[in-house]
Parts: structure tokens; C-alpha cells; sequence
């Protein structure tokens, strides 16, 4: 590829955000659209968002990839395997950050493991602060200790980035 035919491919590249609607809580400070996780809900979810993704027509590049929700890590390992699949199917492999939003309290080695596997690259992790009685009137469920050990076992997988979400 020539130098022109190169700087025409960045421009034309995306950036793909993809909602995950998902919650198991409903936070005091959250605008976004969002459901309780059922079954079939994410079953159809998964279906949809396939879907949408045969409609994204080559050649345009993929560069960026943020899930956000909602919170994907409602997701079990499966679903989120699934999830890393059709979004990798139309992005190819020239995607330079995939970031995940996480929820401290749905981090465990399983979804991580399938998020790294899927081509994951970034966790953004919703810690929002690490006050307990703030953390308590925001609606949040996790313990300030939580957090950390949560950004503990991102960092112990290898995630090339995390950012903790602070408000």
C-alpha cells in the first residue's frame, strides 16, 4: 500500500461504539438507556447487533472499538465471546484499542479471559470514586475495595490499558 492509498484508509477508518443496554442496577447518575439482563433479552440482543454489523460494508477499516453500556460485564463469558466475534468479524485485525466498560463488581478472570481472547485491549473500569458514602448515594453496589482489586486482576491479565471512570 502507497503512502497515499494509506492516509485515504485512515480517513475512511471508524470508530465503532457498540451499547450493551444491559445493568443490574440502576445508577442515580445515569442517563443511559438501560435494562435488568434476561435471558432471552440478551439472546435477542446478540442476534440484533449481528445484524447490524453485516449492514457495515468493506472496505472501511475499523480502528477503534469502545462496548459500553450499560455495563457489557453483565455479559456472561460465553455472550461476551460472542459479542467480541461479531464485532472482530467486520473490524479485521488493524484495530489499534478495543476498550471494554466494566462494572468493579462483574470483573472476574472468565470475562476478562474471554474479553483478552476476543481482541480486547483497554478495560474501562467504572470504579466513579472511592468514597463508600458516596459510592452508596450514587446507586453504586461495590465497596471502594473492590475497585481496586478489580484493577488488580485487569492489570494480572495483561490488558495493554485500563482507565478507571471517575466522576
Amino acid at each position: 500500500m502507497n503512502v497515499q492509498d494509506k492516509n485515504k484508509a485512515e480517513q475512511n477508518s471508524l470508530g465503532v461504539y457498540v451499547h450493551v443496554p444491559f445493568c443490574s442496577s440502576t445508577c442515580d447518575f445515569c442517563a443511559f438507556y438501560q435494562e435488568k439482563p434476561r435471558k432471552n433479552s440478551i439472546k435477542s440482543y446478540i442476534i440484533w447487533l449481528r445484524r447490524e454489523f453485516m449492514r457495515i460494508a468493506p472496505p472501511r477499516s475499523v480502528e477503534t472499538i469502545f462496548i459500553g453500556g450499560g455495563t457489557p460485564g453483565v455479559l456472561s463469558p460465553d455472550e461476551l465471546s460472542e459479542l467480541c466475534e461479531i464485532v472482530r468479524e467486520k473490524s479485521g485485525d488493524e484495530v489499534k484499542e478495543w476498550s471494554v466498560e466494566l462494572a468493579p463488581n462483574e470483573v472476574t478472570p472468565e470475562k476478562l479471559g474471554a474479553l483478552k481472547a476476543g481482541g480486547g485491549t483497554r478495560v474501562s473500569l467504572g470504579v466513579q470514586t472511592f468514597d463508600a458514602e458516596l459510592l452508596g448515594e450514587m446507586g453504586r453496589l461495590h465497596p471502594p475495595e473492590k475497585a481496586l482489586s478489580a484493577y488488580d486482576l485487569i492489570r494480572d491479565m495483561g490488558f495493554e490499558s485500563i482507565n478507571l471512570d471517575l466522576i
